[in-house]
């Protein structure tokens, strides 16, 4: 399978994550305010003791801990990301919270190699976004269970964001960091795609559950100017998406909308989607159908 970005536009292969974009105080404030469905979700999948998990693009650990405290002493939990910086602090964390059952590894999971078959759950939040070649990030991380493991992952959809009264600076704001995502050769909207990424992978019992936040006061409203820090607001100007001074313009709009007590605002949509890799029988029919499926 070939993946592309729905906009025709220049490719740059960077994962904007790992290489600093999002500042550690920010990763914070996303890790607060979705700690609730996370957590919902684990309490869905059913995050049991004594198993094998691994959180990928764990960032400085925020899910991992939890994954960690669920799977007690019994098990064991890796968190595996490209930065080097975020491992550390997730490990003087771990230390500090004293989980002797999570270690951290440097990985990129485009190259991941020795970890087969190793886990009973493999996890993962707002990573897949940030490739042009989803699929394959989604194969090497299945590639990863145990035969009955379960593939666990939390994606957006910026489609689906939006504001009340309609504002033609915030549709604005949408567009630029969705282009800058394309840019960098990532999917805005992967969320929607999840599912069949999932069973083209060989995932079977795929299940899935998308939830939003809106507001009319409080930590959601700014949502869309949160994803702006000076780095990036630099980074679409050096893109040539959109020059500095406009994109300053549409962010002080925004920022009057947010003020706005009769104005709703929040979130995009965000896709929770999860499923079972099956036992070999059942992965030999699955490649067998997918042989002999005339559509192929």
């Amino acid at each position: 399978m070939v993946d592309t970005p729905g906009e025709t536009v220049p490719q740059l292969d960077l994962y904007t994550i790992g290489d600093g974009a999002l500042d550690r105080s920010r990763i914070d404030h996303v890790d607060a305010v979705l700690r609730p469905a996370t957590m919902a979700l684990l309490d869905r999948v059913g995050v049991g003791s004594a198993i094998s998990c691994a959180d990928v693009g764990c960032g400085p650990g925020g899910v991992t801990f939890e994954l960690a405290r669920r799977v007690g002493p019994g098990g064991r939990v890796v968190g595996l990301d490209i930065d080097d910086r975020r491992l550390d602090e997730a490990r003087r964390e771990a230390s500090a919270l004293r989980l002797h059952n999570v270690e951290f590894r440097l990985a990129d999971v485009r190259t991941l190699a020795g970890s087969d078959e190793e886990f009973d759950l493999v996890y993962s939040r707002f990573l897949i976004d940030h490739f042009a070649h989803p699929g394959e990030v989604v194969n090497s991380m299945c590639r990863m269970l145990k035969p009955g493991g379960a593939l666990v992952m939390e994606c957006t959809d910026y489609t689906g964001w939006y504001c009340y009264p309609r504002l033609a600076a915030f549709d604005r704001a949408v567009e630029l960091v969705s282009l800058e995502r394309q840019r960098t050769g990532g999917y805005p909207d992967i969320g929607v795609r999840l599912p069949v990424l999932f069973v083209e992978a060989g995932i079977v019992e795929v299940s899935q559950h998308i939830f939003q936040y809106m507001e009319f006061a409080g930590a959601f409203k700014p949502w869309i100017i949160s994803v702006f820090p000076r780095e990036r607001v630099e980074w679409i100007a050096a893109l040539g998406i959109a020059d500095e001074a406009e994109v300053e313009s549409v962010l002080v709009e925004v920022a009057k909308h947010v003020e706005n007590p009769r104005t709703s605002m929040g979130t995009p949509r965000f896709v929770q989607c999860w499923g079972t890799k099956p036992d070999l029988p059942d992965r030999i029919a699955h490649n067998l159908g997918a042989l002999l499926d005339p559509a192929d």
